[in-house]
C-alpha cells in the first residue's frame, strides 16, 4: 500500500513549490495537482444541478484515491478533504436554506473514507496569500477574493481535523516551508520505505 499525503493550502501557498521538490528528492513520489475543473453540463445554480456537479468530484476523488493507494508516494492536492471543504463551502453559501449535505450523506460518507491519515497543511493569512499570488508570474490566478474567502473557511475546518501536520508558512521562506515539510515527510515513510 502506497503513501498517500494530502497537500492543503490556499491558493498561493506554495503547495506547487513544495511538490515540486519533494518530488526532485523523492523520485519514487507521484502527484495529482491542481483543482482539476470537470467540464458537464449541470446548472449549479440549481440544487439539483449543484448535487449532480459535486458527485462527479467526490467519484472522482475517490477513484484517484484508489488508485494512488498502489503507488509508493503519492502527494494529492485538491483532494478528499478540499473538496468536502469545497462541497460544504458553496452548500451553505448558496443553499443555506436547502439541505444538500443532507442529500449528499452517502456521497460524503464515501469520501470521508479514502481520506488520508497523513495532512500537511500550509496555512496562511489571506494577506499572505494575496501577497503571494500578486507576486507570482507563473500562474494567472482567477476569483482571488474568492479564494482568499474560501481559505478562512478552511483554515477553521483545519482546526478540529485530525492527523493535521500544520506549517504556518506566514514568515516562512520557501527553502523554510521545504525543509520543515522534507522533515515531516521523513517521518512518515520512516519504516514504510526507508
Amino acid at each position: 500500500m502506497g503513501l498517500i499525503i494530502e497537500l492543503i493550502g490556499g491558493r498561493g501557498s506554495g503547495k506547487t513549490t513544495l511538490i515540486k521538490r519533494i518530488k526532485k528528492y523523492y523520485v519514487d513520489c507521484q502527484s495529482i495537482e491542481g483543482f482539476r475543473k470537470i467540464d458537464n453540463d449541470y446548472d449549479i445554480h440549481t440544487v439539483e444541478g449543484f448535487v449532480k456537479n459535486e458527485r462527479e468530484y467526490i467519484r472522482r476523488s475517490i477513484k484517484e484515491c484508489q488508485m494512488a493507494a498502489s503507488d509508493n508516494m503519492t502527494i494529492i492536492t485538491s483532494g478528499p478533504r478540499e473538496i468536502l471543504f469545497y462541497l460544504e463551502y458553496n452548500a451553505n453559501r448558496y443553499y443555506p436554506s436547502e439541505s444538500v449535505l443532507e442529500i449528499m450523506k452517502a456521497d460524503i460518507n464515501e469520501l470521508t473514507k479514502v481520506f488520508s491519515p497523513n495532512v500537511i497543511y500550509l496555512f496562511a493569512s489571506g494577506d499572505k496569500l494575496r501577497e503571494n499570488i500578486k507576486n507570482d508570474k507563473n500562474k494567472c490566478r482567477e476569483n482571488v477574493d474568492f479564494w482568499i474567502e474560501f481559505s478562512y473557511y478552511v483554515n477553521e475546518r483545519m482546526k478540529i481535523e485530525n492527523n493535521t501536520y500544520c506549517i504556518d508558512i506566514n514568515n516562512l521562506t520557501t527553502d523554510e516551508v521545504a525543509t520543515i515539510a522534507f522533515q515531516h515527510i521523513a517521518e512518515l515513510r520512516k519504516g514504510k520505505y526507508d
